[in-house]
């Protein structure tokens, strides 16, 4: 998934199937991502998030995604 201008990652992450193994959010211009805006997607495997302008990561964001094995 690669959308120009995005900088929403709720609808970011809407589009698309949730039960996806790979997320690719490269190239987007994300530059917040909320506390939580992982939590429906425990089997994603890997997850990309290159090329954006993010700056702070909250804590555990990554926490109930138990199958990520590649960020």
């Amino acid at each position: 998934m690669e959308l120009n201008g995005a900088v929403e990652m709720k609808r970011l992450l809407r589009e698309g199937k949730v039960e996806a193994k790979f997320r690719w959010l490269s190239n987007n211009q994300i530059h917040t991502i909320e506390r939580g805006a992982f939590q429906d997607l425990v089997g994603v495997e890997k997850l990309r998030l290159n090329n954006n302008q993010i700056r702070h990561l909250p804590d555990l964001l990554f926490s109930n995604m138990m199958n990520l094995k590649r960020l």
